[in-house]
């Protein structure tokens, strides 16, 4: 067979193949099967102060689905804003039963630069009953990049429905800096990329402890992303950054293991020697 042949009978099978987990896709989120697990953020002590809502979804044959590959499937293929009402709805809903828990929901810049996206969230409030002051809204600088004084707009608007507001993988873009001196920011979530260094890189140590120190001056919150050794934590709350998220405390989990958890008291037991070096 001729390679012209071969090579467009690949991409012929891997255009079908794509098609067909658009259309599952499209039929898990019609029929609630994408799903949203939750991963414990906590404080000093290693108490859950707060959970991360993540979509998951499990596909009958392929197995799990990574959401590196479905959450960019659906913005291809015109899904993203029945993807994000989804995640809204069920992440509002689950907020009701951990009353006084802080839950964080990611939102994309699609969604925020959307026209309706604050007549939707005002809806779904309505709706549930959530308390916007129990939520947080996770954006990036995506959200914000280009926006002007539209989203200048969109964030008074959010802040005065009493949504909390916090600026995801702090560090990584170029502007991260600029965008928390002109937005109201709650906190920032410092970027695993300098979480996993620390203990092995003096440098990543420094710039973290500069990113606390600015977050402090600026009276925001901070927390750090990715943690995954006791190395890690330690050096964490000595340079005074306690909130933490990560693989060292809980992965994702369904909500009922987070119902465990509080009804357990809350806290995080971690393995009681340090990483070995």
């Amino acid at each position: 067979m001729h390679p012209e042949s071969v090579g467009r009978d690949a991409m012929d099978a891997a255009l079908k193949a794509r098609r067909a987990l658009e259309e599952d896709l499209r039929t898990a989120l019609r029929e609630g099967a994408v799903r949203l697990e939750y991963q414990p953020q906590v404080d000093a002590a290693d108490r859950i102060v707060g959970v991360e809502a993540l979509a998951r979804w499990s596909h009958p044959t392929r197995g799990e689905i990574p959401p590196d590959a479905f959450i960019p499937l659906a913005e291809d293929c015109g899904l993203s804003e029945e993807m994000g009402h989804y995640v809204l709805k069920q992440a509002l809903e689950d907020s009701l039963r951990w009353r006084g828990l802080q839950v964080g929901i990611n939102v994309s810049a699609r969604q925020m630069k959307r026209a309706g996206f604050i007549a939707e969230l005002a809806e779904l409030i309505r709706e549930t009953g959530a308390n916007p002051r129990q939520l947080a809204l996770e954006i990036t600088e995506g959200a914000l990049l280009g926006e002007g004084e539209g989203a200048h707009e969109t964030v008074d608007r959010l802040r005065h429905m009493g949504f909390s507001l916090v600026l995801d993988d702090f560090g990584v873009g170029c502007s991260s800096l600029s965008y928390i001196r002109r937005y109201p920011i709650d906190r920032i979530k410092i970027d695993r990329s300098f979480v996993a260094p620390l203990g092995h890189d003096a440098d990543s140590e420094a710039v973290v402890a500069a990113i606390v120190r600015l977050a402090k001056a600026l009276s925001l919150s901070v927390m750090a992303k990715g943690v995954e050794t006791l190395a890690q934590r330690e050096i964490l709350k000595s340079i005074g950054c306690a909130q933490a998220q990560g693989f060292l405390f809980s992965p994702p989990v369904p909500g009922e293991v987070i119902d465990a958890l509080l009804a357990g008291g809350g806290r995080i037991r971690l393995p009681a020697q340090p990483d070995a070096a």
